[in-house]
């Protein structure tokens, strides 16, 4: 979850780089659309709990051995790096290499742009994942062994909206750079506006912090979301999740619009002219 944006900048130029990410981005969107519809087709609701459990593991079992098979590929035919580099950032980028990651880690915390951003995308689509983990129960609340339209429900959304979108916004970027265009609707469009604002700071860093808060908030909203619709009913709790959406928005406002490694490919490509 953390590679999309690193990548993406290590083999492709400021002019492809938000698209590559969005390409990137559209892999996890993917299998996620696919367990959305194979997971409720594969484990059903079954009144004895022991049969549950070994469809279960079947399901882990070929998830485990399909992922090792892409561990492989990986290993031994994907190359590190391009001879060349793409970019002025990544020339820049290789001469830094060696920094510790702690030490990263320190002047990301220090940066007042990537914190807000942090709030905003962790808040945001920590409450997307939520929803995703949560979907099930909501929707059965309504309507009772509706396990697989469920799914099929979910597949529908994230193919619409997560990876047309992803790929669209990913072309916007790269016309436009305007990065706060639905920060709060685009995982590809928080990636990469993330490390903008924390470059000098490594991509992989930026990125892997970012998901470890993203998860963080799933977390916390995954049990919120239990605990609201127990108290006050799913209504509300919508509401609720509605009006913390609605601060994401008003919380990215408050970024700097300076995207620092565009800017820096920018200098230093009129001073080479």
């Amino acid at each position: 979850m953390s590679l999309p944006s690193k990548v993406a900048a290590i083999w492709f130029g400021s002019k492809e780089v938000s698209t590559a990410c969005a390409f990137a981005v559209l892999g996890t969107q993917l299998g996620v659309a696919f367990g959305c519809i194979i997971s409720p087709n594969v484990i059903k609701n079954h009144d004895d709990i022991d049969l549950i459990g070994e469809e279960l593991f079947g399901l882990i079992m070929y998830n485990s051995i399909i992922t090792y098979g892409i561990c492989f590929l990986v290993v031994v035919f994907f190359e590190a790096r391009p001879p060349t580099p793409p970019s002025y950032s990544q020339i820049m980028a290789g001469q830094h290499r060696q920094t510790q990651y702690f030490n990263s880690l320190k002047q990301l915390v220090k940066n007042k742009d990537y914190v807000l951003l942090l709030i905003t995308i962790g808040i945001s689509n920590g409450i997307w994942n939520a929803f995703g983990i949560e979907l099930n129960s909501i929707y059965l609340n309504y309507f009772p062994n509706g396990e697989e339209d469920a799914g099929l429900l979910a597949l529908i959304a994230v193919i619409s909206g997560g990876c047309f979108g992803s790929i669209l916004f990913g072309f916007i970027l790269d016309k436009t750079h305007k990065f706060k265009f639905f920060l709060a609707g685009s995982l590809v469009v928080g990636f990469e506006y993330s490390a903008e604002v924390a470059y000098p700071q490594p991509e992989a860093t930026a990125l892997a912090f970012l998901n470890a808060v993203i998860l963080f908030f799933g977390l916390i909203f995954s049990v919120a979301i239990d605990f609201l619709s127990d108290v006050i009913g799913y209504f509300y709790m919508n509401i609720i999740i509605a009006g913390m959406l609605c601060l994401c928005s008003f919380v990215v406002l408050l970024v700097s619009p300076r995207l620092r490694r565009l800017e820096t490919n920018q200098i230093i490509s009129r001073a080479a002219e």
